[in-house]
């Protein structure tokens, strides 16, 4: 059987990616999302909610730069999830940050435009006004998509493969980037990490306290990747396998997870695996086969069921389970990761 694990270069513990995200909403309407303060009453007989609007205009005139010229201080390459209308909006702006070599991600047409609210007609629009407005200004055509407010609908992902973009980062299942198939279609899934994001950081804290966030966020990340970044995806796998494995007799199983990388896998993607002798579509080794093979060996045994639940959603269940997964993380001392 294959080896099954895989490492960063030189045995790092892990790897991220940091995104500044460049979003623009429609001027000639009052624009939609988050109100900086409490959202104007519906009776209200002014419906410009100044205090909002010039909020979002402090990142085109000062923050961005002020951002990217950190990054180049410290020689550092940033993702940037831009709007079709920043590009059209602060073209130089944009430009600005492309010269400098961060990579920018497709991020829908208009911030205050929500997919889920888009026919499938109309958001194969979105994506390909948003492509081309990047084309335009930068003369290269972005890679990788982000959803307006990470959420894309039923038709994302059948769009996105037929745009020609290569990967996407809307889901939350995962801390490792995963292979979608289509046909034989394939998009690259990056996970996005929820627990550094700008809705759950802006609120409160001094600027010393936000930094701590991330510092601490960083720290755990560190810590738990001690098995390497195919961590998360192996203890997923266990956990079935665990749970399989205490049944003394056949059983008609329901398995409720959170992880595609899971339910995919065992239902898609393994038994072409096997075909190929533990090897991928492009031939390379299925990562983590030796769980794979236990799996395989745990669900045959049964008449299983699988189910996917999005994960933090308020599914009782799931969110049981992320508890003890966390406690059981806590539990273990850092000499335990220790290099």
């Amino acid at each position: 059987m294959p080896e099954s694990r895989m490492r960063w270069p030189d045995d790092a513990r892990v790897a991220f990616v940091l995104g500044i995200a460049f979003e623009a909403w429609d001027k000639r309407k009052p624009s939609q999302g988050g109100a900086l303060q409490s959202p104007l009453p519906k009776d209200a007989l002014w419906k410009w909610d100044w205090s909002t609007e010039t909020f979002r205009e402090f990142g085109p005139k000062f923050g961005l730069k002020r951002l990217l010229d950190i990054c180049d201080r410290y020689h550092l390459k940033v993702s940037l999830p831009v709007n079709g209308l920043s590009c059209v909006y602060y073209p130089e702006l944009v430009k600005y940050a492309y010269e400098r070599g961060h990579e920018l991600v497709a991020h829908g047409w208009d911030q205050g435009e929500r997919l889920y609210m888009l026919t499938r007609e109309q958001e194969r629009e979105n994506i390909l006004k948003t492509i081309d407005a990047i084309v335009k200004v930068t003369g290269e055509r972005p890679r990788g998509w982000s959803s307006p407010g990470v959420r894309p609908t039923d038709n994302t992902i059948e769009l996105l493969i037929e745009a020609g973009l290569e990967y996407h980062c809307d889901f939350h299942d995962d801390e490792m980037p995963y292979p979608i198939w289509v046909g034989d279609k394939l998009l690259i899934e990056f996970p996005h990490q929820y627990t550094i994001n700008d809705h759950r950081m802006q609120e409160e804290g001094t600027r010393q306290e936000f930094f701590e966030k991330f510092k601490d966020e960083f720290d755990y990340r560190y810590k738990i990747g001690g098995e390497n970044p195919t961590t998360n995806n192996r203890m997923e796998l266990m956990a079935v396998i665990e749970a399989l494995g205490s049944l003394k007799r056949r059983c008609r199983v329901v398995v409720h997870t959170d992880s595609q990388y899971v339910r995919l896998g065992i239902t898609e993607w393994l038994p072409a695996w096997m075909q190929r002798g533990w090897k991928t579509a492009s031939k390379k080794p299925v990562k983590n086969a030796d769980l794979w093979q236990r799996l395989f060996d745990a669900a045959a045994r049964h008449q299983i069921e699988w189910r996917w639940v999005r994960g933090h959603s308020g599914n009782v269940g799931n969110e049981r389970a992320d508890e003890l997964a966390n406690l059981g993380v806590e539990s273990v001392s850092a000499s335990d990761y220790s290099a």
